[in-house]
């Protein structure tokens, strides 16, 4: 073989082996659907796919918090509305004890179905969702509520905390809710409002009902202030969660154009590359023949 075949063969075999490798990296990136399938594809572009991904799990936690979150005020919005119809239950048959038509029998009728009432309104205040205390405040493993006998006396007590959970959705961005006792405990509230008509009407003390309808006006206004501000925490969550599906769409665009493949684009490639090989093929195939022939010629 002649020095000038020999320069094409290797010529010819250099630009095989350049062919084969674009071959194996468009078969691949045919095949996975991604323009980047190893960080030596394209180590500037690999570096920030890595950060968008890492971007792109952090929206998937906060919105996987954000949807906890929103469980949660459900069940406080479905509590809440359960406990203003039996409050509003509760101040109908206390509007009934205080009429002096009734009689103590009557009035002790009522005192029963008020304390069934209590009873449900103390099953509402110690909600669970998950095995925790959604009223507990931040001691969500413990039950908050119960009604205690001091000197006679059913007295409500709370044994939760005071501070509202605060729940990080992302970087400088939280929500607030449960917020404690509101509005089961305390002056005003829905547990001593039913305490007082209950044991009003049983001491047939028709004034004494008259108070307790009033206490119940209080509760009823405080359970109504309770659920608008879970209205406007389940509004605020809302809103997080359409920027955290606006943030992933983003995200996501970027890594198709940086990640992603062109895949007809890619085919068209690859069929070109497959074309030259077969004619690189050729060429290298052809030149080794004529070499072949020269030299039998030759003897």
């Amino acid at each position: 073989m002649r020095v000038s075949e020999q320069v094409r063969v290797g010529s010819g075999l250099s630009d095989l082996r350049n062919v084969e490798r674009s071959l194996a990296r468009l078969e691949e990136q045919v095949s996975t659907g991604q323009r980047i399938v190893r960080p030596s594809d394209d180590p500037g572009g690999a570096a920030r796919v890595a950060r968008l991904e890492t971007m792109l799990r952090r929206v998937d936690t906060a919105e996987r918090v954000a949807a906890g979150v929103r469980s949660d005020l459900e069940a406080e919005d479905a509590a809440l509305q359960q406990l203003s119809s039996l409050l509003a239950r509760a101040r109908e048959l206390g509007v009934q004890g205080a009429s002096e038509a009734l009689s103590a029998t009557d009035r002790a009728a009522l005192a029963s179905e008020v304390d069934s009432l209590l009873g449900q309104a103390l099953d509402l205040g110690n909600t669970r969702v998950d095995g925790r205390y959604l009223f507990a405040g931040t001691t969500t493993e413990t039950k908050p509520f119960a009604l205690e006998d001091v000197g006679g006396v059913t007295t409500p007590t709370y044994q939760g905390s005071d501070v509202s959970r605060e729940v990080l959705l992302g970087p400088g961005q939280s929500i607030e809710h449960a917020a404690g006792p509101e509005p089961f405990a305390g002056g005003g509230g829905a547990l001593d409002a039913l305490v007082a008509l209950r044991d009003a009407l049983r001491a047939d003390d028709t004034a004494a009902v008259g108070a307790g309808v009033e206490a119940l006006d209080t509760a009823l206004d405080r359970t109504t202030l309770a659920l608008g501000t879970v209205g406007a925490r389940m509004s605020e969550l809302d809103a997080a969660a359409d920027g955290f599906a606006s943030e992933k769409v983003r995200i996501q665009g970027l890594l198709g154009e940086l990640r992603d493949v062109d895949l007809s684009e890619a085919i068209v490639d690859l069929k070109a590359q497959q074309t030259a090989y077969e004619r690189g093929l050729q060429v290298v195939a052809g030149v080794l023949k004529v070499s072949i022939l020269d030299f039998v010629g030759r003897l």
